[in-house]
């Protein structure tokens, strides 16, 4: 007796379900490949991304992932990363990109239609996943430490956008959105205490357009400021530990002496272990982990790469909280 055709429609479609689900599971099982993006070329160290990278090779020995590192193929490339021609060739699952900070660069990466963290930036793009530092919560540990200490006259020194400053738009005072984060933060802490005096040092408006100049047009805006108050304040947060050692060195000039005269306190990436630059020029300071970074960006990404559909899973910007290093740049004024 000839089987019905209504029985072998449903083995036929019982194998075909079967060897879906196969499929499916053999993909699942296949290990992930995964590119971290490295802003610089093979001749330069991985900076204070170097614990990030750290950790994901950890992962990737543990059979996580594959992981592999993409690097700019030479500094005279146009380009802030590795070329997206070689990106797409390649054929990743997911990428990562570690304190690579053009947003014209992940407007590029989006085309690749990939899952995507960036750390250490959170890029304009709408499909791509960041981890940044909470500057607010930094700017506000940086007051809360003061404070206790005594402090109630302190000056914020920030930082400039360079990228954001054009022919067109020469505005010097334009400031850098990470250095915006940390004085909102430091400003909102110490609008608790009525008897804090709080002042932004911002720059004049003939700052020239390169780093090296504003830099020295900030340090003398600086100092004019402390000569129109009249006084000095008894303690400044800077945007990051290097303008701490800049703003010492203007001190210096003047006869000050740090934390003798008047104390400093600013922001970093902790590198892991005794970084001896820090240890030599000790510098009392908010830090955050790029390790607890790739942490996150891992999950991150783990997440969308293991969703039914990884697309429709809303972007996210998680934040990492700092710690503060008292390495005696701060004085008790109490």
């Amino acid at each position: 007796m000839a089987p019905r055709r209504d029985s072998m429609v449903a083995v036929k479609g019982i194998t075909l379900l079967f060897e879906q689900k196969a499929a499916m599971e053999s993909k699942t099982l296949r290990p992930f490949r995964i590119a971290y993006l490295h802003r610089g070329t093979s001749k330069l160290q991985f900076g204070y991304m170097g614990p990030a990278v750290e950790y994901l090779r950890e992962l990737a020995a543990r059979g996580e992932f594959v992981l592999e590192v993409q690097e700019r193929r030479s500094e005279k490339t146009a380009t802030v990363g590795p070329a997206i021609e070689v990106l797409r060739e390649a054929g990743y699952d997911g990428l990562v990109a570690g304190a690579i900070d053009s947003d014209a660069y992940f407007h590029d990466l989006e085309t690749l239609n990939l899952p995507i963290v960036a750390l250490d930036h959170a890029p304009l793009a709408r499909k791509t996943d960041s981890v940044i530092f909470d500057g607010i919560q930094g700017g506000a540990l940086a007051a809360q430490v003061l404070v206790a200490r005594g402090h109630r006259e302190i000056l914020f020194v920030s930082r400039f956008d360079i990228d954001l400053m054009t022919p067109q738009n020469s505005d010097p005072t334009i400031e850098d959105p990470t250095s915006v984060e940390r004085r909102t933060g430091t400003q909102e802490e110490l609008a608790k205490h009525a008897d804090v005096n709080f002042w932004p040092a911002l720059p004049h408006q003939s700052a020239p357009h390169s780093h090296r100049h504003l830099r020295r047009d900030l340090l003398n805006d600086l100092d004019r400021l402390i000569t129109h108050l009249g006084k000095l304040p008894t303690a400044m947060v800077c945007h990051d530990v290097r303008m701490c050692y800049e703003v010492a060195a203007l001190l210096a000039q003047r006869g000050l002496k740090v934390p003798e005269d008047i104390s400093l306190i600013g922001f970093r990436a902790a590198t892991g272990g005794n970084d001896p630059v820090i240890m030599e020029r000790p510098i009392s300071h908010v830090f955050y982990s790029t390790r607890d970074m790739a942490k996150c960006g891992w999950q991150l990404l783990h997440e969308r790469l293991t969703a039914k559909d990884g697309r429709a899973v809303p972007c996210k910007k998680l934040k990492i909280p700092g710690a503060f290093a008292d390495l005696g740049s701060i004085r008790d004024v109490r």
